[in-house]
């Protein structure tokens, strides 16, 4: 189902609501509206373009730091969400990767609003938006036998001492994440995704620093954060 979302024609942070309490506006997408119009005596139709601006919100009692991270967070994830991704991040460290780093962009949200909109706190929000997307299945992915999968930093240490410690006791097989294949082969396998891995973070850590040089409001909101990672996922 499509979230809802408010449109203005100029750049939203926060408003003072009526009742009390405010709504805080984030996920900005700009786009174009076009309005037709004609005239009643000639008939001739003409038509206006206008940027907008659309957003998701969530409503807070006071502009606190805590209420507005605690806000947008639960506008996402439940705790109970919350609780599953912490018991499962050995098993499914993209979700707790993607957890995070969201978490890091709710915190550059509320430092948006308490601060207001400037050069740091604007790449603040582009660096947390690098991080969400460095988290996602589009960087953090490979298929074995065609099931997609990724493995955190610790287990793909762990695996590889398990696969060097087994082939020095003359196994010639091991089970990798389910399948039974021949140890030196998860080796390659295991070298092959941290290459990989380390290429992703050297394009990641590439972005990082543009981000950060940046001089002006509007070149770090233009500035395309997925471009230069590897275009082929690797497949065993």
């Amino acid at each position: 189902m499509e979230e809802a979302r408010y449109k203005f024609l100029e750049r939203m942070t926060y408003e003072a609501l009526p009742g009390g309490g405010f709504r805080i506006y984030y996920d900005e997408q700009e786009g174009t509206e076009t309005v037709k119009h004609i005239n009643e005596q000639t008939g001739e139709e003409t038509t206006d373009s206008y940027t907008v601006y659309s957003y998701r919100a969530v409503v807070v009692s006071a502009l606190e730091r805590t209420e507005i991270i605690v806000a947008l967070i639960r506008d996402t994830y439940s705790s109970d969400d919350e609780l599953a991704i912490q018991r499962q991040k050995d098993d499914k460290p993209g979700d707790y990767n993607a957890y995070n780093a969201y978490v890091e962009k709710c915190k550059a949200i509320a430092k948006s609003v308490l601060e207001g909109e400037t050069l740091e706190t604007v790449k603040a929000l582009k660096i947390a938006d690098l991080g969400i997307f460095d988290a996602s299945d589009a960087v953090n992915l490979f298929y074995v036998g065609g099931q997609p999968m990724w493995l955190s930093p610790d287990r793909r240490s762990n695996l590889k001492n398990a696969c060097e410690a087994l082939q020095s006791a003359g196994r010639e097989t091991v089970p990798f994440e389910g399948v039974i294949i021949p140890v030196g082969n998860a080796l390659q396998m295991l070298s092959d995704i941290e290459n990989y891995a380390a290429e992703c973070s050297i394009v990641t850590a590439t972005h990082r620093a543009a981000i950060e040089a940046k001089r002006s409001i509007n070149t770090v909101r233009s500035y395309d954060f997925t471009t230069g990672y590897p275009e082929e996922k690797l497949h065993f």
